[in-house]
């Protein structure tokens, strides 16, 4: 199982300083830019051979990468929407063309910050978009991630699994672990309820209620369970990490810290 880390940045020098912390693969962040697939298909195809040279460049492979995010649509227009689904249909059509082994998808929600008070609706919205962008996937699977407090969509395994069986076989889930643990579940729920359609792993720790991005073990997430759950249902992609202390750091403490997250999440295997 390779060690994997979200990426916070794109240049040589950036992807050089992870593979000398340690760490094995990554997870392409600046996909999650929706304004880089609402272009040419040229230009899309430019982007993302780049990336990925540099990641290739720098002796690390990439393990998954994140469309630009689904988001709530309270107050948003339908143009507004289908913008965002296009965004997101056309990033997993193009990564598709490369091989990335997963890119992971939100759900839309109602809120942030409100109770949705038509949660047919939206489940309904998800699973015409879901199946939109499966449509398109090529060499590349769909994992959708669970959220994190009331959010709606996606929270438990079992959530996972009923969006699955809408959508259909093409369909992959991504377990973040932070977003897990702020709703007090843990890593055994998930894989109980999907199984090995969980591709793809953010790896985190958090609080009740909170999506704080924490280094595993600093929070309230259960990591013996964590271990058990990926050692009986035979988990097979990167172990990655989405603590976000690093990108805080100035540049020259980043080395020290990344080595340190490396060497946590060594704990974990």
């Amino acid at each position: 199982m390779l060690l994997s880390r979200n990426s916070q940045g794109s240049s040589k020098e950036y992807y050089a300083m992870l593979k000398e912390a340690g760490w094995q693969a990554i997870d392409i962040n600046e996909t999650c830019n929706p304004a880089k697939f609402l272009v040419s298909q040229e230009e899309q195809d430019k982007f993302l051979e780049s990336v990925i040279k540099n990641i290739e460049e720098a002796g690390l492979v990439v393990g998954q990468c994140h469309a630009p995010m689904a988001e709530w649509y309270a107050g948003k227009t339908d143009e507004e929407i289908e913008t965002k689904i296009l965004s997101i249909v056309n990033c997993v059509r193009t990564v598709g063309k490369y091989n990335v082994p997963c890119t992971i998808v939100h759900p839309f929600i109602y809120s942030w910050s409100e109770n949705d008070p038509d949660p047919e609706r939206t489940f309904n919205l998800n699973v015409e978009y879901l199946k939109r962008v499966c449509e398109v996937c090529g060499n590349t699977l769909v994992c959708l991630e669970n959220m994190p407090g009331y959010r709606g969509a996606v929270i438990s395994g079992e959530d996972m699994k009923k969006m699955g069986e809408a959508v259909g076989d093409k369909l992959y889930f991504c377990l973040d672990t932070g977003h897990a643990s702020s709703n007090n579940l843990n890593t055994s729920s998930f894989f109980e309820a999907v199984g090995d359609r969980i591709k793809a792993l953010h790896v985190h720790d958090s609080m009740a209620g909170m999506d704080k991005h924490l280094l595993p073990y600093l929070g309230g997430g259960d990591w013996q369970d964590f271990k058990n759950a990926i050692k009986k249902y035979n988990y097979t992609g990167t172990l990655n990490s989405e603590a976000n202390y690093a990108i805080k750091l100035p540049n020259e403490k980043r080395l020290t810290w990344e080595k340190h997250e490396r060497e946590v999440f060594e704990t974990l295997l």
